[in-house]
């Protein structure tokens, strides 16, 4: 059968016809369309997809590369890219968002989560050997010991909100700090990488969120404590519960 004819036989059959009637009009013994049906339709890749969001597709890749940038890591497994961000069992929210952005943006990859023995982290783990060319940072060796800079191709299509969104979901916290008798919220991003934490920081000037930047050792810290700053990242639910 030509690619065509199971494409005609696939719409006449989602829209109502029977198997045994469309095979019948194509000349050919229903349980090969029964076949198609089960198993070929999908590796032909002739089952309908739904067009690609442009602005959807940011959206899923923004977050998706803030959770890599933060607790992400790329390998080569056999003769396949493995995707596996680290997150923490006890924010089910940020886990499920993880699950559905990678799912959005390899649709045809089976997206697993495996939970780490003797801790109560996680990994969501998928993979595909598009994921260096979606995430061109990956490398040899730890983040912080080799550029991790943005490609231009990413600063020009990063959505900030989903990619700060990524960046707290992963190496962020939201707290509460005492000041004498008065509590105030507050967030920070903590991170060894001097490319990631400044990644940070242009994303946060985006969204016009104010900062200070705290070196202890090796790690760099932005602190977010401004009550409008603070307003601004619970708007776009950077907390993780």
């Amino acid at each position: 059968m030509q690619t065509s004819d199971l494409l005609n036989a696939r719409q006449r059959i989602e829209d109502g016809e029977s198997v045994r009637s469309v095979a019948q009009s194509l000349g050919v013994h229903h349980s090969l369309l029964q076949y198609y049906q089960k198993q070929d339709w999908q590796k032909k890749n002739l089952v309908k997809r739904t067009p690609i969001d442009v602005d959807l597709w940011k959206q899923h890749y923004s977050y998706a590369l803030g959770l890599y940038l933060g607790d992400g890591h790329i390998s080569l497994v056999r003769k396949t890219y493995r995707l596996r961000i680290t997150l923490d069992s006890i924010y089910p929210k940020v886990i499920n968002m993880a699950i559905e952005s990678l799912e959005y943006l390899l649709p045809d990859n089976k997206v697993t989560v495996h939970k780490i023995t003797n801790s109560r982290a996680i990994n969501v783990t998928v993979f595909s050997n598009r994921l260096p060319k979606l995430f061109p940072q990956h490398g040899e060796g730890v983040k912080h010991n080799r550029d991790v800079s943005l490609k231009q191709w990413q600063i020009n299509i990063i959505d900030h909100q989903p990619f700060i969104r990524g960046l707290m979901h992963s190496d962020g916290s939201r707290y509460i700090r005492t000041v004498g008798k008065y509590q105030y919220a507050s967030y920070n991003f903590t991170n060894v990488s001097h490319n990631i934490a400044a990644t940070c920081c242009w994303a946060l000037r985006a969204l016009n969120v104010d900062f200070k930047i705290v070196r202890n050792g090796p790690k760099i810290r932005v602190n977010i404590d401004k009550r409008r700053s603070v307003g601004i990242l619970d708007s776009i639910s950077c907390h993780k519960d």
